[in-house]
């Protein structure tokens, strides 16, 4: 790698983590709390070598999020290394530095969702929901290919728009936009769903179906 290449490596270094910062700070709002919560990480093997996690894991559970289960896997490009979190049902996809995995990485994907939910004009109240449900994380198998599919895609996109230097829910948001085969759709785009719409769609309808079990 030139040395104009590993200047450029360390700016989106910064730029993830101002990025990261921010994030925190909107997952520091509000604390949520739900006892029958849960969902699983499904851990890819680069994942759970770096988490030194067993290498046979059980397959994943029924998730209580609207966004279901996330699959989790590490990527490099040159000499940076980002994690990327994907939602099994929408593909929304979180970023975030590889060396934050030393961290709680369940605390990264719901502080790095609620940052990434609100440059989308997601609802307050649905993203609080989502957020409630996302407390109990279990360590599972990346066992559906037609996800770890799309992660090869989406990571093949960031590849190409890393270089801008942008920040971590910048480049999340760039790539929620990217029409994805597995999540088809209607209209012309038939064959296609982008995981923003299909994000949306989640989560207003769990808000929904919460709102009518709450009515007396």
């Amino acid at each position: 790698m030139t040395e104009e290449e590993g200047a450029a490596a360390e700016q989106h270094g910064a730029g993830m983590r101002d990025g990261a910062r921010v994030a925190d700070r909107l997952g520091r709002c509000r604390p949520l709390y739900h006892p029958d919560a849960m969902l699983t990480l499904c851990c890819t093997r680069k994942i759970r070598d770096r988490l030194k996690l067993a290498t046979e894991l059980p397959p994943p559970g029924e998730p209580s999020t609207a966004l279901g289960n996330w699959y989790v896997n590490l990527v490099r490009f040159g000499r940076l290394q980002l994690v990327l979190a994907t939602s099994e049902r929408s593909l929304l996809t979180l970023i975030f530095p590889a060396k934050e995995l030393r961290e709680s990485l369940e605390h990264r994907i719901q502080v790095g969702l609620r940052a990434l939910l609100y440059a989308l004009d997601v609802p307050c109240a649905a993203i609080d929901l989502e957020i409630a449900e996302m407390q109990l994380f279990l360590y599972g198998s990346a066992s559906n290919r037609s996800v770890l599919g799309s992660m090869k895609q989406l990571a093949l996109d960031l590849s190409y728009a890393i270089e801008d230097g942008s920040d971590a829910t910048a480049l999340a948001l760039r790539l929620s936009e990217t029409p994805m085969s597995a999540l088809g759709g209607a209209g012309p785009w038939k064959h296609f769903g982008v995981p923003r719409a299909v994000a949306r769609d989640l989560l207003m309808a769990r808000l929904a179906t919460n709102a009518l079990h709450q009515c007396p």
